[in-house]
């Protein structure tokens, strides 16, 4: 008895190690819940259960030490991402073992989901970071690390390399997509940050050309350089 209950572990820790299977046929591939067929554009206004981020005191000083933000400051205003992957999606493809979402706004950005691993390995850093899913029943999981230094975490707020972002997306009602965000960042937060996201399916539209021209710089009004929340003061 007690040779078949630690056999019987030994499995279980085993298939929590496994890897996400791929599709191996375009069969599989339609077995999945269909968030394909148009534009996903986020719904405004109430979050879900989102509560503030709870940053460390240095992060939370200078933030209130900048007061309100004026957009033309933010890193998008440079042909940077803003705030990392957690908030575009646009249109979203499937391969047999991978996920594409191809979003257009501010300019055209392509984000790759791995569904045929769940371990990251050593890969470079990216603006959009490193992303591996799974299903879990009608649910795509997505896990997400290997940021650049100065992605955001939120307005202002370099991750310094450090985030790891869980995405748990799943349709709620027809055409209306429900993405459930938790962001852990110890150099940042004091604990995780957890956000839902709401998008409603436009079959009407569809991704456009986007381009934004290297070195393309808008400087504040004021004409200041962009202040850099990791420089020393």
């Amino acid at each position: 008895m007690k040779r078949w209950i630690l056999t019987g572990l030994l499995a279980l820790g085993a298939a929590a190690t496994l890897p996400a299977a791929a599709a191996t046929s375009w069969a599989d591939v339609g077995k999945w819940p269909d968030f394909q067929g148009g534009l996903w554009v986020q719904q405004r206004g109430p979050r879900g259960n989102a509560t503030a981020p709870a940053y460390v005191p240095a992060v939370a000083a200078k933030l209130a030490a900048l007061g309100p933000i004026a957009p033309e400051t933010l890193g998008n205003a440079n042909c940077e991402p803003l705030e990392g992957p957690f908030e575009r999606i646009g249109e979203i493809f499937y391969s047999k073992d991978s996920i594409f979402m191809i979003d257009d706004e501010d300019f055209q950005s392509v984000r790759h989901i791995h569904l045929d691993t769940r371990d990251h390995g050593s890969p470079d850093p990216s603006y959009f970071g490193h992303s591996v899913g799974h299903w879990e029943g009608d649910t795509l999981v997505v896990d997400t690390v290997a940021f650049l230094p100065g992605v955001t975490l939120a307005p202002k707020v370099p991750g310094q390399g450090a985030t790891h972002g869980v995405e748990r997306f799943r349709l709620i009602a027809p055409d209306t997509l429900e993405q459930t965000v938790t962001l852990d960042n110890p150099l940042v937060l004091t604990k995780p940050f957890t956000e839902v996201h709401r998008y409603k399916l436009r079959r009407d539209l569809h991704v456009q050309e986007a381009f934004c021209a290297q070195n393309n710089r808008d400087l504040p009004v004021d004409g200041q350089p962009h202040l850099d929340l990791t420089a020393p003061r």
